[in-house]
């Protein structure tokens, strides 16, 4: 039997011999869970050990570990959280706090017992998908990788072929960039190694930056989006199972505005209209084992909703105003309709697409294919037409969707994009024999604890 994870979605299961993959009876998703990663199978080939991915954040309920079974049992949690974990030894290894721990695994019950033993310190450890560089063999051979070998990302300007044609700021786990409208700020979402993602604003040209709000205790916020004039910038700020839409001025001076209620689910904001008096939201509530539910708002600054698209996200308002390209998620395609409408709406992809970007004349629009090509699609734009021309690949982005995001200059001849670091990546691996041996050791030698 074989067992893999894809991208927001259960554990599935496929027989060796090949078929239909299908889900595992008793696997389920959490209700704020992204999906499932890093399955394992456990030494009777029955159960299964993976990572549940949240949607929501820290503060509500943390990534959690799970063991399911073939046989329809119903999965139980184990007491960790973002690691992968592999079985070894009578021991269940894992990383905590960028360290490698193993702990006593009884295989029988499916517990954990006794203290957990340090077997290797300071390792690499990928934040973007919660998981520790270490693979371990049952003749007791280790491996890992040393902490800062290549696990965060660079903000790279790329020309339309994907060539890299320069770097902004230094190599950090970034997450969410967006261009301000003269092209000479980028705001962007960093999260350092245990801490609360924040939003810094680079200046291009001379590559400094500034936090955009400088309270370090407050909460996380996510998805920076400027305002048509470049004055502001909107984001999301996360705690517990609410989240709200919050407004700051982009050199960093003053307080954050609200705009709109707090919300109940995770609302990400995606563009200001070019008037100034609108924002494209998605609005994200759990919903049970059957995940989550999208819908793509628009919101008057003041806050009140005037648009609703169900199954919907990622709104971008081209650049007059009159149109409004999304995300279908039924199809998952790309479509464009009139604004305010009501309006057909009308295909701009074919074979799956997300993150659209228009360019700033409105006769061109970008989006992120299935395969993580940038497609480039020429349109026709006006307050009463739209039509689809023609379309190209670009390139391909080194990251997925979640974690492999771009932005484009108004006038369509650069990206940036967030890719990999590959400067550190010639340190070696580290080859531990008989390493049962040592936790042994460091058991006699240090006193007993639990984390």
């Amino acid at each position: 039997m074989i067992v893999f994870a894809t991208l927001a979605d259960v554990l599935r299961r496929v027989p060796d011999s090949g078929g239909t993959p299908e889900r595992i009876p008793g696997v389920d998703l959490s209700s704020d869970a992204l999906g499932h990663y890093w399955p394992m199978f456990l030494p009777d080939g029955n159960h299964v050990i993976y990572l549940e991915w949240r949607y929501a954040t820290p503060e509500s309920h943390e990534n959690a570990v799970w063991i399911g079974s073939m046989d329809g049992e119903k999965a139980r949690r184990l007491p960790l959280t973002s690691t992968n974990t592999q079985y070894a030894g009578g021991h269940l290894l894992f990383s905590q706090g960028g360290d490698l721990f193993a702990q006593r695994f009884d295989l029988a019950r499916l517990e954990l017992s006794g203290a957990r033993v340090p077997v290797a310190r300071n390792i690499q450890y990928d934040t973007f998908f919660d998981n520790g560089t270490f693979t371990v063999s049952e003749n007791g051979t280790l491996v890992y990788g040393s902490a800062g070998t290549g696990v965060d990302s660079e903000l790279t300007w790329m020309d339309r072929s994907g060539k890299a044609i320069g770097v902004l700021g230094d190599p950090r786990h970034f997450e969410e960039q967006s261009i301000s409208p003269d092209g000479k700020r980028v705001a962007v979402g960093v999260k350092e190694a245990n801490a609360r993602e924040k939003i810094w604003v680079y200046d291009v040209d001379r590559g400094t930056r500034i936090p955009l709000v400088s309270e370090e205790s407050g909460p996380a916020l996510y998805r920076p989006v400027w305002s048509p004039d470049g004055r502001r910038v909107a984001y999301r700020d996360t705690v517990g199972r609410s989240s709200g839409v919050l407004a700051h001025a982009s050199d960093g001076s003053g307080a954050e505005e609200p705009i709109g209620a707090r919300q109940e689910g995770v609302v990400a904001v995606q563009d200001w209209s070019p008037d100034g008096q609108r924002l494209a939201v998605t609005l994200t509530k759990f919903r049970g084992t059957q995940n989550w539910k999208d819908t793509l708002q628009v919101w008057q600054v003041g806050g009140k909703s005037e648009l609703e698209i169900g199954d919907a996200s990622d709104g971008r308002f081209s650049p007059d105003g009159h149109w409004l390209a999304y995300s279908d998620e039924n199809s998952g395609e790309i479509y464009v309709t009139s604004f305010p409408g009501p309006g057909a709406r009308i295909a701009v992809s074919s074979k799956g697409g997300s993150e659209s970007r228009w360019r700033g004349d409105g006769q061109e629009l970008f989006y992120v294919a299935d395969d993580l090509t940038i497609v480039s699609v020429q349109v026709r734009e006006s307050a009463n037409e739209f039509r689809v021309l023609a379309s190209q690949p670009l390139f391909r982005l080194q990251l997925p969707f979640n974690v492999g995001f771009y932005d484009a200059t108004r006038d369509g001849k650069r990206f940036l994009v967030n890719t990999r670091t590959y400067k550190e990546q010639t340190a070696p691996l580290t080859i531990v024999t008989n390493w049962l041996a040592q936790i042994h050791s460091e058991s006699r030698n240090e006193p007993q604890r639990t984390e």
